[in-house]
């Protein structure tokens, strides 16, 4: 199976402008900017999935994270993700249903078993 940064030419260059953008906005100007580019979609919006299995890269992310969906829970859109990062606290995620595709991800109260 090819990755798809040899299927798909600019894959990588777009991944990269995203996590700069991430980078550069806190939680609430990351949140305030798609919740405008949700409100200009024709169809209605009520789920988000949050990034790519195993894009959350330290703590900061997950708290991060959670920031932007308890904005976006204000406006009925619900946020998940799914993630292997054993490493990180999930016992604060309030805002975001986190499903585990690891063992060693701590079980809470916000988190399901693929």
């Amino acid at each position: 199976m090819q990755s798809l940064e040899k299927t798909y030419k600019n894959a990588l260059e777009y991944r990269r402008r995203q996590e700069f953008l991430w980078d550069s906005m806190d939680a609430d100007l990351f949140a305030d900017a798609l919740i405008e580019m949700i409100s200009r979609k024709k169809d209605d919006v009520d789920v988000l999935r949050f990034g790519e299995s195993g894009d959350l890269r330290h703590q900061a992310d997950l708290d991060r994270v959670d920031r932007v969906a308890e904005r976006l829970h204000e406006h009925g859109i619900l946020t998940f993700i799914y993630t292997a990062s054993e490493w990180l606290d999930f016992s604060d995620v309030e805002h975001i249903t986190v499903t585990a595709s690891n063992d060693g991800v701590p079980r809470g109260s916000r988190l399901q078993r693929c």
